[in-house]
Order: structure tokens, then sequence, then C-alpha cells
């Protein structure tokens, strides 16, 4: 390269950054937030032949780590079915959380599938149902379980199994959101 070809390459460059704005001090917009699902089914349940039992002893205690636990997620809604033992697995989360348990039959999926989309970039909200009714949701909001039963349910004795689902920021596009993630994590009283 000449002289006179290195003099114009290195003008141009001073005048190019001479017309480009300085951003080093300007604010940035923060990068998008996921929005956060906690899953869980209900709590041991006492097995007196109800068709709607309450929570054992150990029930009780797991509802008090679910509370502990998730507590510092600040969720900003809590669902649970009809079902007093969904109810009470949360109540002392909802408690915490000051906020009101929305109660949700569990036939209502849609309805909860809806409300998880909704949720804002940032959010956490937590939904306790039944053995039938978490792994179809997870489904729906493109997570996909494991360690199902034979009818793709969680097992019986499966009462410690937490779903956390991340979701992509609605403020992203469709092509650069990228798919849920799903964390799958046993919870013990």
């Amino acid at each position: 390269m000449t002289y006179p070809s290195l003099f114009l390459a290195l003008l141009f460059a001073l005048l190019l950054q001479s017309t480009t704005p300085d951003t080093r001090g300007a604010e940035q917009a923060p990068p998008p937030r996921p929005r956060t699902i906690v899953l869980l089914r209900h709590a041991d349940k006492a097995a007196d032949g109800d068709q709607d039992p309450a929570l054992s002893e150990r029930g009780v205690a797991r509802a008090q780590e679910v509370a502990r636990l998730l507590g510092e997620l600040r969720p900003k809604a809590i669902y649970a079915s009809s079902f007093q033992r969904t109810q009470a697995t949360v109540a002392p989360l909802a408690a915490r959380s000051g906020l009101t348990l929305e109660v949700v039959a569990a036939t209502e999926h849609e309805r909860l599938v809806e409300a998880c989309q909704a949720l804002e970039d940032g959010a956490v909200l937590v939904v306790c149902g039944h053995s039938n009714t978490i792994p179809k949701l997870v489904r729906a909001l493109g997570g996909e379980p494991r360690g199902l039963d034979a009818k793709g349910n969680l097992p019986d004795d499966a009462y410690g199994r937490l779903y956390l689902l991340t979701l992509p920021s609605k403020s992203v596009s469709k092509s650069m959101a990228g798919a849920p993630q799903l964390l799958e994590l046993a919870l013990e009283p």
C-alpha cells in the first residue's frame, strides 16, 4: 500500500469513527429474561380411602419444604387444583409469598397452559397438580418429563418430583428464542 493510499484509509477510518455514535456510556437495554414455571405434584396424601384425602404427616413436612425452597423465587402466582391435597401442598408457599392461591379444576388444562404462556418475562409461576396433570402440562409447554409409568403419569409414590421449566422471553423472536429448558429435581422433607 502506498503512502497516499494509507493516508486515505486512515482518514476514512477517522471520519467513520467521528460519525459513529459513542455508546460506551449509554445505558443498554437489559438482556431478555426467561419465564419460569415450577410444576409439582401434591405432597404425600393420607391413606384414609377418602376421595379427597388430606396430606399425611410426611406430606405436611414436604409442603413446608416446598415453601422454604420456593419462597425465595417470589412467584407471581400459585395455582392448585380443587383438591385439598394440592392446595395444602402450596398453601404454606402462598402464605410466605403473600399470594392468594388460585384454584383451577384439574380438568381445566387449557386454562393453566394459557396462564403459563402469558407469564411476563422474568416472572415465576408455580403449579401444583396430580400424577397425570403435571406431565401433561410439562409436555404442553414444550418439556419432556422422564421417569413416568406406562400410562405416562408420575408413579404413585413420586411425591417429591419437581419440574423447573424455563420458557424463552416473549420479547425475543421465535426464531431466536430457543427451546424451553426442563430441570427435574427430587424434593425430600
